[in-house]
């Protein structure tokens, strides 16, 4: 995983508070299977400095709201029988040999060229400056592993279970009676949420 900031500003927001952030950030995943997924938009990152005697610099919070993806896959990963493999790039550039009369070598008469209309100038530089292609005979690629929002599948099943339970909490329900939530601190003093049916 990959996180770039091009054009990150800092600002400091009050005591002991600071942004980072950046219009323009760009959140890469390498995936196992030959995929690269690259989410874009804007990057917000929330710190904060603990007032003890070392001063730690904490992230408070991160925000990422990507409005556009990108999905790549390596050339590698793509299976089938690639048609010119063998060819050198002056054989695959090469014009396809005339046929020859009863296997003697004697090439037919040339088939009269079929008239074709005048090309403009934007076409005839379109063709010349075409970039070579690569034909696979049943090409095959791995499964995408993201959706339509550019995000993994489990990822977003995680999402559509959070959003109605935080929609629920933050609907003013009396919870006293249904949940407990509260934190806990683990002997290596990290903490997590514990919400708890009573």
């Amino acid at each position: 995983m990959t996180l770039s900031l091009d054009g990150a500003r800092e600002h400091v927001v009050g005591p002991n508070r600071a942004v980072v952030q950046c219009v323009s950030a760009m959140w890469t995943y390498r995936y196992r299977n030959g995929y690269t997924v690259t989410l874009r938009g804007p990057f917000a990152a929330h710190f904060v400095v603990t007032p003890n005697a070392t001063q730690i610099l904490k992230i408070d919070r991160i925000s990422f709201d990507s409005n556009l993806y990108e999905k790549h896959v390596a050339v590698d990963v793509i299976s089938g029988n690639r048609l010119d493999a063998n060819k050198t790039p002056q054989a695959r550039n090469a014009p396809t040999p005339s046929p020859t009369i009863n296997g003697a070598g004697v090439p037919s008469a040339p088939p009269p060229p079929p008239p074709q209309p005048p090309l403009q100038a934007s076409q005839r530089d379109d063709e010349r400056w075409e970039e070579p292609r690569i034909t696979y005979e049943r090409a095959s690629i791995p499964a995408e592993p993201v959706n339509a929002f550019g995000i993994p599948q489990a990822t977003m099943r995680c999402l559509e279970v959070r959003l109605p339970i935080l929609s629920f909490f933050s609907s003013g329900s009396n919870l006293s009676m249904t949940f407990q939530v509260g934190r806990k601190r683990r002997a290596d003093g990290r903490s997590y949420v514990l919400l708890a049916r009573q």
